[in-house]
């Protein structure tokens, strides 16, 4: 846990985190499955590994990623509206929810 607080900080960190979270992502990232990547740790390696590489290693150009689009996304566009529910019930309680447009 030091190393993500390290890493929200901007700082970087002598080892990138991980958050499980992410494990079905990375099989999804490297063209596997959650399945492959908690069966056999070939898989879990190499998404780790391909995850662990910065987007932009070599430009450090922001327009060559390319723009999330919530609306399309199902799972995105649930994750904005809770923050705007989040927003709209307690804003006043506990501001930190607030995200600006």
């Amino acid at each position: 846990m030091v190393n993500c607080g390290i890493v929200v900080r901007g700082e970087t960190p002598d080892i990138l985190p991980r958050v499980p979270i992410l494990m079905a992502f990375a099989a999804q990232y490297i063209g596997s499955n959650y399945g492959a990547f908690a069966a056999d740790y070939r898989v879990l390696v190499a998404a780790n590994l391909r995850c662990a590489q910065p987007p932009l290693a070599d430009d450090k150009d922001l327009r060559r990623l390319q723009r999330p689009e919530p609306p399309v996304s199902a799972r995105m566009l649930d994750r904005v509206r809770a923050v705007q529910a989040f927003t709209a019930a307690a804003f006043k309680r506990h501001p930190f929810f607030h995200c600006a447009n």
